[in-house]
């Protein structure tokens, strides 16, 4: 992962118009997204089907492995995402995105949509000791660790233990946003168990415009 996560490249167009370059994980085929109905189950699901399970599949043994490690990858490329767009507000990373990373594009559309957020817990839980702690980023996490410590760096693992909930409130707010207005579902009512709902649940009495 850490070798893989920081290459970026160029979105593959039909023209060969020349692109900003995305993280080579996140899906650098422009165009290829929701809507024609194949995807409606998730792209690991229609993948495995159409080629993993033939090519790969006995290095994952079930279905369920792979959407379960492919869950935990969506996880991990999304905080990425989130972060590389600045969904922080936070000045220190505008700034650093605008002088060092302004040809990459990190925005991403996450494949949790099609089952509750369960199979995400083990990247979750990861997430939760990294936020606290006053250790560097690791680097087999991030697109660029650079732009996590540009908001975590000053911080003390309490305050940085906050930056987290505000990510794992919004991808759940996302996740609902999309089954209700894309795929006319209701949303799960899966909530974070644990450690990870407490920080939610603090993030959400501060804010109390915030909604589920």
């Amino acid at each position: 992962m850490e070798a893989i996560l920081p290459k970026c490249v160029m979105p593959i167009t039909i023209d060969d118009r020349l692109a900003d370059k995305n993280p080579i994980l996140f899906w650098p085929f422009r165009g290829v997204e929701f809507g024609s109905g194949e995807f409606d189950q998730g792209r690991s699901s229609y993948y495995w089907k159409l080629r993993v399970a033939s090519s790969w599949g006995p290095l994952f043994g079930t279905q369920t492995n792979f959407l379960n490690a492919s869950a935990q990858l969506e996880f991990l490329l999304e905080l990425n995402s989130y972060f590389g767009n600045n969904s922080l507000g936070n000045f220190h990373l505008q700034k650093f995105i605008a002088e060092n990373v302004s040809d990459v594009v990190f925005t991403y559309s996450p494949d949790l949509y099609s089952e509750d957020l369960e199979a995400t817990l083990p990247m979750a839980e990861v997430f939760y000791d990294v936020f606290n702690t006053d250790h560097a980023f690791p680097l087999y996490l991030a697109v660029d660790s650079r732009m996590f410590d540009r908001v975590l760096a000053d911080l003390q693992p309490t305050a940085r233990l906050q930056v987290y909930p505000t990510f794992l409130f919004h991808l759940k707010k996302w996740q609902s946003e999309y089954m209700l207005r894309g795929l006319r579902r209701f949303p799960f009512s899966y909530t974070w168990p644990g450690r990870l709902e407490k920080i939610v649940s603090e993030y959400r009495e501060h804010n109390p415009h915030s909604k589920r």
